[in-house]
């Protein structure tokens, strides 16, 4: 098995409910709920009750799933088949975050609503390497073409290419 033979669903929580989020097999048929008090079960490889996730879609690259909070800046490595939990770090001075991040040449793009693109290089080892910011407030996730980026903002569509 390899983790794209997985499907990683998992739920952004809120004030007195935290987030949680599965490895459930796909395919996988029937009620498939871990019983009370375990964390796999026939169709769930592995689950976290308490998860470092939010309402930015995960991203999956080269065996490790990278989840950011809604808010707080909490930026997190997991390990995609087992749910071993590589980092967690916080990054300084991030807004709310709603757009889901994306990935290119091994390094990882997210914005938050306030303009900040941040850059963490893909890995087990957390490095920030820039923040960028654009003048507008963005909530959508951007969106990826062969040669440009997408982003949309509250005031104006912006094209990032060439």
């Amino acid at each position: 098995m390899t983790e794209k033979d997985l499907l990683y669903i998992g739920n952004s929580g809120h004030r007195d409910t935290p987030s949680t989020l599965f490895a459930v097999n796909a395919g996988a048929e029937g009620d498939i709920t871990p019983t009370e008090g375990e964390e796999t079960s026939s169709g769930v490889l592995w689950s976290n009750l308490d998860a470092p996730s939010g309402n930015p879609s995960p991203l999956l690259h080269d065996g490790l799933l990278y989840t950011l909070t809604s808010r707080g800046g909490e930026f997190s490595c997991i390990d995609a088949l087992t749910g071993e939990i590589i980092y967690r770090e916080k990054v300084e001075k991030v807004a709310a975050c709603w757009a889901s991040p994306w990935i290119h040449e091994d390094k990882i793009y997210f914005i938050d609503e306030k303009g900040v693109t941040n850059v963490i290089k893909a890995g087990r080892e957390f490095e920030l390497l820039h923040q960028n910011r654009l003048d507008d407030k963005f909530w959508a996730s951007v969106a990826v073409t062969k040669d440009a980026y997408l982003i949309k903002g509250l005031e104006r569509l912006y094209c990032i290419g060439n």
